[in-house]
């Protein structure tokens, strides 16, 4: 549903932004399961092996990359019970997952080698970054997006929605250029939207290596 904008969007002009939000609530379905943190917090978790707990955290982060691909909750990909039983690779795989389960070939080749691989026995950090899967400027400005959030006061959803983040082509994030004319609010003339494009600008430059 549109929302209309308030007195505050107005008053401290955000109405570029209101209107993008407004433009992404079709797509924009809450999914807050979609975190492989919430893995640390299955009932039994605790139980694991340092090593396993490493597998199940790998299954997690292969498990909600499948649930956003495929628009479904994490639950639906591989159960919490699954996951800590897949973990713990006593069982055959297929004695585990549920025929009602569609996995291609090559998904079931991927959890495979997530069990199979090699972990340190030591525990995972208390809090970890999940950026392994993505390309460098993907990182940044998924990072960039946070701190804009609280320096502006602009929901990250109204700078940049993370869905739309996802669905950029991977030449988007072959160099900046690419980026920058791919980011909606590089476009807009507004005061906000300015500060917000030399903000990224900044912060591309002062994180190269």
């Amino acid at each position: 549903m549109l929302q209309l904008p308030s007195k505050k969007v107005i008053k401290n002009n955000l109405f570029e932004f209101f209107e993008y939000g407004n433009s992404r609530i079709p797509q924009e379905t809450p999914s807050l399961d979609y975190s492989p943190e919430n893995v640390k917090r299955i009932r039994g978790f605790s139980n694991l092996t340092n090593s396993e707990q490493h597998i199940a955290f790998e299954l997690g982060k292969f498990r909600d990359k499948l649930a956003r691909r495929r628009n479904k909750p994490s639950f639906f990909i591989l159960t919490n019970l699954q996951l800590l039983e897949l973990a713990k690779n006593e069982k055959p795989m297929h004695s585990i997952l549920s025929k009602k389960q569609k996995f291609s070939q090559v998904e079931k080749t991927r959890m495979k080698e997530i069990i199979d691989s090699k972990y340190p026995n030591e525990p995972l950090p208390s809090s970890i970054q999940h950026f392994s899967d993505y390309p460098l400027l993907k990182q940044k400005l998924l990072t960039w997006r946070y701190s804009a959030s609280k320096m502006f006061r602009i929901p990250k959803r109204l700078i940049i929605s993370k869905t739309e983040i996802d669905a950029f082509d991977e030449k988007v994030y072959d160099n900046e250029t690419n980026l920058l004319s791919s980011l909606w609010f590089t476009s807009q003339k507004n005061s906000r939207s300015i500060d917000l494009t030399n903000s990224f600008k900044e912060f591309l430059h002062s994180n190269e290596e």
